[in-house]
């Protein structure tokens, strides 16, 4: 049996979404996902996961400067929708952006305020900086009660062998959400908030904010849906009436997503996104394309040197994931003597990278559904968390492998051409419409 699906058997045998029911609090849902990822990554994935990259005195200046704007876009811009995004991609003009809600902002004009959680210095449309992690550090430290700890560790000992995650870690869970809660309900009640579109994780304190003040909820997908995507993906029986906190409407890329697994909203409605819909117009420069992350850098960065070095005439084009961008020099001095291997952050879109590659070679990403969607091959390395693709086995051009000497066999084979539906067009009318609903 699948973790995921261990995980939800757990959750359903023991009864963990009752937990805080009889105080209205959803105490499983607000701590669900930090205690699935203690099973799903091992210990020194998930201290990679949470690294984070040492600030600079200049960034602390910038933060300063962040704050001036955090004031003057709560009180001159409008908030009738707010919109939480991590803008991770360039465009043409140096800007950041994010590709998920491109079609949202569309469609409102100038009526909404972006609150972004990557700081950054040049941001595509009207933002500000989203202070709720500062915003913790001044919060008074509150404890999930013994009674529901005891509840949960009896569960993870029961269903998945032992408890990993401690009291004390749950109750920093707890008290960030509740500063959380306070932090979104203060700008939801001031900005007199209509609706809240959510482009980035499924923060539960705001959904809890925007519950108590009957603002309208979305989430905007901005990655694959499969079933062990623990934010989105739940036991069957669980619905927007449970003692769960999860938004009104899911707004997904195509018609592919949500089908097999139980999405807990009111709809879900496919509104498209050109943005990964369409094909760029570029012609292939046989480079093969390895995407990244900074769980999978290990394996696949010393995939990438033993294949540099087998084959020197490959162009290999390295792809980070930004949560690698901090670790660049790293990367630089790694590959320092393989001159066929080039590193590549933010300078050029993925789509354009994957359009120009004959091959795209990763463990888990979501640049995949990208790739077969451009009618490319991708070859997955069977390592680490790989068989989260297999739910893929029945579409074409998906190869899996354990070592390079199997590659030259997947760059000769034909590519087969197939039509998938992981993305739509834009449907800017479907947009209005849930939007005006």
């Amino acid at each position: 049996m699948k973790l995921i699906e261990k995980f939800h058997k757990m959750e359903t045998d023991s009864k963990l979404f009752e937990l805080g029911k009889e105080l209205k609090l959803p105490i499983w849902d607000i701590i669900r996902y930090h205690v699935y990822v203690k099973y799903y990554y091992s210990d020194n994935d998930r201290k990679n996961l949470s690294t984070q990259p040492r600030h600079k005195i200049r960034e602390y200046f910038g933060l300063l400067y962040q704050l001036y704007t955090f004031i003057l876009g709560l009180l001159f811009r409008k908030g009738e929708n707010i919109i939480l995004s991590s803008s991770r991609y360039l465009n043409g003009n140096g800007k950041y952006f994010d590709k998920s809600i491109m079609p949202i902002i569309d469609v409102l004009g100038s009526n909404y305020l972006v609150m972004e959680t990557i700081l950054r210095k040049k941001v595509a449309y009207h933002y500000i900086y989203n202070l709720s992690a500062i915003s913790r550090r001044f919060f008074p430290r509150k404890n999930i009660p013994s009674k529901y700890f005891a509840k949960i560790n009896d569960a993870l000992n029961q269903n998945l062998g032992e408890n990993r995650i401690t009291h004390n870690e749950l109750n920093k869970i707890y008290s960030n959400y509740l500063s959380d809660y306070c932090y979104y309900k203060f700008i939801f009640r001031i900005k007199r908030t209509k609706r809240l579109i959510i482009s980035t994780g499924n923060p539960k304190a705001s959904l809890m904010a925007a519950k108590d003040l009957d603002i309208k909820t979305y989430l905007v997908q901005h990655a694959g849906i499969e079933l062990d995507e623990v934010d989105y993906s739940y036991p069957k029986g669980i619905s927007q009436h449970s003692n769960i906190l999860f938004p009104n409407y899911v707004l997904t890329f195509g018609d592919y997503w949500c089908k097999n697994i139980n999405v807990p909203a009111h709809h879900i409605t496919p509104i498209g996104n050109d943005y990964f819909y369409l094909k760029p117009n570029e012609h292939s420069d046989e480079s093969i394309l390895i995407i990244s992350t900074i769980i999978h850098g290990g394996e696949l960065r010393k995939l990438t040197i033993e294949l540099a070095n087998q084959k020197p005439g490959l162009r290999l084009v390295y792809k980070l994931h930004p949560n690698e961008f901090h670790l660049k020099s790293e990367y630089v001095e790694y590959f320092r003597n393989s001159q066929n291997v080039k590193i590549i952050t933010t300078e050029t879109d993925t789509n354009t990278l994957i359009a120009k590659s004959q091959l795209v070679i990763l463990i888990v990403s979501a640049v995949l559904y990208e790739a077969l969607n451009q009618n490319k091959k991708v070859a997955i390395l069977k390592k680490l968390n790989y068989k989260r693709q297999l739910t893929l086995l029945n579409f074409s051009n998906i190869y899996f492998f354990d070592s390079p000497k199997e590659l030259p066999k997947i760059l000769s084979a034909k590519i087969i051409k197939e039509e998938v539906n992981f993305y739509k067009p834009t449907d800017f009318r479907v947009i209005n419409r849930l939007l005006n609903d």
